[in-house]
């Protein structure tokens, strides 16, 4: 119990000391600065990306060194297997994303964001029946992902501010939002269940096996831990800087949005049916659960929010940290007046139909 309070202790400390380099840098301008820790982390996710390389490398140099013995060329092959198999899976842009051709008018709307916070413009938008959002930039894509119940439950302003927020990770050096140290997590956790402990209990290769698992599992900590604490500056960047677009108001009120999408199951479960509801209809009456929601439920689950306790192992501060930043650096968010439901793109209200369907489907069988 003493170590657990050492150990929560210090989470804390660490997690005030990322809110207090949040307010420094966002003050100072210093978007993308990054860490030691952080830059030991790229460096070794470098590492780790090399080693299915290597793997395979050894396996073609075996089989040719070895020839024309086939019992060389077969453990040479297995090693080649084995190297494709630890390599990480290239992130895909989904099919039926929205490309800038497809989807004018919202990826005007969405250049005028990237404009005010000086982001790399979005390829393409993921329309999602997830209560979040995100965004990622890989391959020279940088795809922008909207969940429609989020969508949907969020107001013209804090729509404003979730397209904001999500673009301004892309100027604040979240490594969380890249693919350098999630492919080498991926790497990682193949590497894990490649050594695995087998089923038949096989102890001398436990035995054998266990330095390397320590190996892998100390590596992963190497990388999990600066990532998650430059994702959590990012965080903090990332709302300060959607306030300059959208306004403090707004994004406080964005992130008691977000909160309250813990109870949304429960809210539908009070649900007798759909109705008349098709398409995006069946999505605006999911998400009007949250604006039903009775008050008791709701100050709830923002008391909840509320009491969330500092933790360094996860990519996203407490909301109310969130909050007490974004109050701080309070914006009226002048850069940028723009309504992202005016002029709503035909290609979008598509997806939002699609998406509507799909959770019909879903209610209907619960």
């Amino acid at each position: 119990m003493i170590g657990q309070t050492w150990l929560d202790d210090l989470k804390r400390k660490q997690g005030e000391q990322v809110f207090l380099d949040a307010m420094r840098d966002y003050a100072t301008g210093e978007l993308q600065a990054a860490k030691r820790g952080v830059i030991l982390a790229r460096v070794l996710s470098i590492f780790v990306l090399a080693t299915p390389f290597l793997v395979a490398f050894w396996g073609v140099l075996l089989s040719v060194s070895t020839l024309p013995s086939w019992g060389g060329i077969v453990f040479g092959m297995l090693l080649v297997a084995t190297g494709y198999v630890l390599c990480p899976t290239r992130y895909r842009v989904p099919k039926e994303a929205l490309s800038r051709d497809m989807a004018p008018i919202l990826f005007a709307q969405l250049d005028e964001v990237s404009a005010a916070l000086n982001a790399p413009k979005i390829s393409h938008v993921v329309v999602t029946d997830d209560f979040n959002a995100f965004v990622t930039k890989q391959g020279g894509k940088t795809v922008l992902g909207v969940g429609a119940l989020l969508w949907e439950a969020a107001p013209p302003d804090e729509r404003v501010a979730l397209v904001a927020h999500e673009m301004a990770h892309l100027v604040n050096d979240d490594p969380a939002r890249g693919k350098l140290m999630l492919y080498a997590l991926q790497a990682l956790e193949a590497w894990e269940d490649l050594l695995a402990p087998g089923p038949d209990g096989n102890v001398i290769a436990d035995v054998a096996l266990f330095p390397f698992r320590v190996l892998i599992a100390g590596l992963e900590q190497a990388v999990l831990r600066p990532m998650f604490l430059q994702s959590q500056r990012a965080e903090y960047l990332a709302d300060a800087l959607a306030a300059e677009v959208a306004g403090s108001d707004a994004v406080g009120r964005l992130l008691r949005t977000v909160s309250l999408g813990d109870g949304l199951q429960q809210e539908w479960n009070k649900l007798y049916g759909l109705g008349d509801a098709k398409g995006r209809g069946v999505v605006q009456r999911l998400s009007k659960c949250l604006h039903d929601m009775e008050e008791t439920r709701r100050k709830s689950l923002l008391e909840k929010a509320d009491k969330e306790k500092l933790s360094v192992d996860a990519t996203h501060p407490p909301t109310a940290y969130r909050r007490a930043f974004v109050e701080t650096v309070a914006s009226d968010g002048k850069q940028l007046r723009v309504s992202l439901v005016d002029d709503e793109d035909p290609a979008f209200l598509r997806r939002l139909d699609v998406i509507g369907e799909r959770l019909a489907v879903v209610f209907d069988t619960q």
